[in-house]
């Protein structure tokens, strides 16, 4: 049931009208809910995580919910977590999805350090992650363009947030 209600939550926030309902409507305590409770090795709740991010990316689209998220310190944890090949498939990309617009933000860097008492190495992970999906996606013959154009985007989102760790890539 839940993953049919995330459905729908989902194929309204295609829609500006629908991202702005929805963050007006104040859901995000709740999908942060969602992501402390589910266990990524539960087949169905593992789903419901996929679409809590995905639905979560989406209403990226509108910037009012940005600023919510990013004060979601398990939110945020979990989202840097899932970005893992550990988790390869939906759930990893629509991690990278979720943390994509979060970097972009110019608190960012500040709020995980300084508010979520987040270390720098929480984010190492996240570096090896990212060049293996895009190292994988450049393999002669085997090129996946989508996964080259998440990896790339991310990447500079992220050296934007971290400029320090530029070297790394």
């Amino acid at each position: 049931m839940m993953t049919r209600q995330l459905a729908i939550f989902i194929n309204v926030s295609v829609e500006e009208a629908g991202q702005k309902f929805l963050t007006s409507a104040n859901i995000f305590e709740e999908l942060q809910e969602l992501i402390k409770h589910c266990k990524s090795g539960v087949t169905l709740e593992r789903e419901i995580l996929e679409r809590v991010f995905n639905l979560i990316s989406k209403l990226f689209r509108n910037p009012e919910a940005i600023p919510v998220i990013l004060k979601q310190k398990h939110t945020i944890f979990k989202a840097v977590l899932y970005f893992n090949k550990e988790f390869k498939g939906e759930l990893q990309m629509n991690a990278l999805r979720t943390l994509h617009p979060l970097m972009k933000h110019p608190d960012f860097k500040k709020t995980c350090f300084e508010e979520h008492q987040f270390t720098v190495s929480m984010f190492d992970t996240y570096v090896k992650e990212v060049l293996i999906i895009f190292n994988e996606s450049m393999k002669p013959g085997e090129e996946n363009w989508t996964d080259f154009v998440n990896a790339c985007g991310s990447i500079v989102a992220f050296v934007v947030a971290f400029p320090e760790r530029i070297v790394e890539f």
